[in-house]
């Protein structure tokens, strides 16, 4: 026995370890991203600058798109280890390391731990998956928090045991609840539809009428709804309705021009997965050699999957991460037609040309973002890149070292080796070949993103970071932007000039009168407030190159310099008597 816990405990380390390994190096080191990652940080820091626990925040006003427990998670964070990049991606660290113990345990406690390893190292090799515990956005928490309570539910809809039951509902319903505070009600609608189409498959209409039925319910209810309760309670009607306004139109509109194609989550899911997408389209009907409880696990995950990927399909609005809840299914569906595989693996022909085709595509991208030194000149070229802005973001001085485009060498090498082993069936060397993409899949991200970032908004975060140092205003112009909020370390006294304070109020009235909330456009009513009004200090613009004509046209602006596609302007205050 004791034998055993300690084999158990050392696997549960290792896979512990890896996790960290793999997804704490360098998320410190590269600013946040426009817009979530800087947005929900920005957040959590003016919970820290106004002692305002209780509510989302942004522009130290109400901000109702998005519920509080992941911005409590950063704001905790960022008390620990200060307002930075770290604090803000942390959480997502923490939460990969315990997604990937739970994939771990639910795959060797269901199946065997083969198909654990194989469901860990399926979710690191994949690009996607990997990235987003890297990121300091919401949905890593939201997907982890779904995934259990599909999980329980799985546990509760199966066993018989009254108590058993109960248990497990309790727990799926307090999971639903805290998905819900994490992102919204959305999380309910998804575990309502897996619920509905389950209970169609296999006729357990009856499902709805048991006592566990009505925990899982009464949990899910009580617990989303604590928050918003305690708003309502304060007097805060108005952000709670706002918000519900907000989840809907999500649905029906395209939100911030987000939109796409039907078809625009499933390229990126077989894209973004690779290499677990391939393996999980050539074995996701694959069931054979499984027991009865095996069956209804994999039964659910996969409504969960296409559940989640119709869905938001169907959204008007089309953001990658809408679809990175079909992760966890995906790459444990994966991993369980890899386990239970016997003998050579038989690969179709076409698995064996989109495996190339997306394989060659990444290794041909990372040889290429490598060699972007060597021809640099070319990608700045009016004739190559027509934008004036995109050719001036290239133009960004950025250290290479020379040996970048081996990754693209290395990671072709992984593939190759993954699908040789892939056909001779061999899960050892599997296991190996996955390990190996993962490591690849964590020296390009930590090698090319922060490149990225120096070349799309570094200039613009670094001018942000000096206007820290100074007492003034500082804000983007005609593009929408989070940074100046965050970089520049704006505070309440900032939003609270009486000449502001009437400026909002009045244009306020014009926002209601036609419709519409005043709130969403509070970014804009701040900028025109700055550029049209007389304050007290120093404004600071910043515009994308291409804008920069208009603001010439105000007379009391004055063009400091232009770097990397931005330009940057001052506003003087007009000293009286002078």
């Amino acid at each position: 026995m004791m034998q055993v816990l300690h084999k158990n405990w050392v696997q549960q380390t290792g896979v512990a370890l890896l996790a960290v390994l793999l997804f704490l190096p360098g998320v410190g080191n590269m600013p946040l991203f426009d817009w979530d990652e800087i947005n929900f940080a920005e957040c959590a820091r003016e919970m820290l600058a106004s002692g305002n626990y209780s509510e989302v925040q942004l522009y130290f006003q109400p901000f109702w798109e998005k519920p509080p427990l992941f911005i409590w998670l950063q704001a905790f964070s960022m008390k620990w280890l200060g307002v930075n990049e770290l604090a803000a991606r942390l959480p997502n660290v923490v939460c990969g390391v315990l997604t990937l113990m739970l994939v771990f345990n639910l795959g060797k406690r269901h199946f065997s731990l083969r198909t654990g390893w194989l469901w860990v190292l399926l979710f690191t090799g994949s690009l996607l998956p990997h990235l987003y515990f890297k990121s300091g956005i919401i949905d890593p928490w939201f997907n982890l928090f779904i995934f259990l309570s599909v999980y329980f539910f799985i546990l509760f809809s199966n066993y018989k045991a009254f108590k058993q039951q109960w248990f497990y509902a309790l727990l799926s319903g307090i999971c639903i609840g805290l998905a819900v505070l994490t992102k919204g009600p959305v999380a309910i609608l998804i575990s309502s539809l897996v619920i509905v189409v389950w209970m169609v498959i296999k006729r357990q209409f009856r499902l709805w009428m048991t006592g566990a039925f009505w925990v899982f319910v009464l949990s899910a209810l009580l617990m989303g709804s604590a928050w918003f309760i305690y708003e309502i309670a304060n007097g805060k009607w108005n952000v709670v309705e706002e918000f519900i306004t907000y989840q809907i139109r999500l649905f029906s509109t395209e939100d911030a021009d987000h939109g796409g194609p039907f078809v625009y989550h499933f390229v990126i899911l077989l894209v973004g997965c690779f290499p677990a997408s391939l393996v999980f389209l050539s074995g996701w009907r694959n069931k054979e050699n499984l027991t009865p409880f095996q069956l209804h696990f994999r039964l659910v995950v996969l409504i969960l999957f296409w559940v989640v990927l119709i869905l938001f399909s169907v959204v008007k609005t089309k953001i990658v991460h809408y679809s990175s809840l079909c992760y966890l299914p995906l790459t444990g569906i994966a991993a369980v037609a890899l386990s239970t595989a016997s003998g050579s693996g038989k690969i179709a022909g076409w698995n064996k040309v989109l495996f190339w085709l997306i394989g060659g595509l990444f290794s041909l991208l990372f040889v290429a973002a490598g060699c972007f030194k060597w021809f640099k000149g070319v990608v700045t070229s009016r004739e190559v890149v027509p934008d004036d802005f995109t050719r001036a973001n290239f133009k960004a001085e950025i250290p290479w070292w020379g040996w970048e485009w081996l990754l693209g060498i290395v990671f072709l090498g992984a593939c190759m080796y993954f699908f040789r082993m892939l056909q001779k069936g061999r899960t050892k060397e599997l296991l190996y070949g996955l390990f190996g993409l993962s490591v690849c899949v964590m020296g390009c991200l930590n090698v090319f993103i922060p490149r990225g970032e120096l070349i799309s908004q570094r200039a613009a975060i670094d001018f942000y970071r000096q206007c820290a140092n100074h007492d003034c205003y500082v804000e983007s112009v005609r593009f929408k932007s989070y940074a100046p909020l965050f970089y520049a370390q704006r505070m309440p006294e900032h939003f609270t000039d009486p000449g502001f304070i009437a400026f909002l109020s009045r244009e306020q009235k014009a926002y209601l009168e036609r419709g519409e909330s005043p709130i969403k456009y509070i970014s804009l009513l701040y900028t025109r407030w700055l550029l049209e009004s007389e304050v007290n200090k120093p404004v600071y613009f910043v515009c994308k190159i291409q804008n920069e004509k208009e603001l010439f046209t105000n007379l009391r602006l004055r063009k400091l310099y232009s770097k990397n596609g931005f330009s940057f302007f001052v506003k003087m205050p007009i000293i009286k008597g002078i």
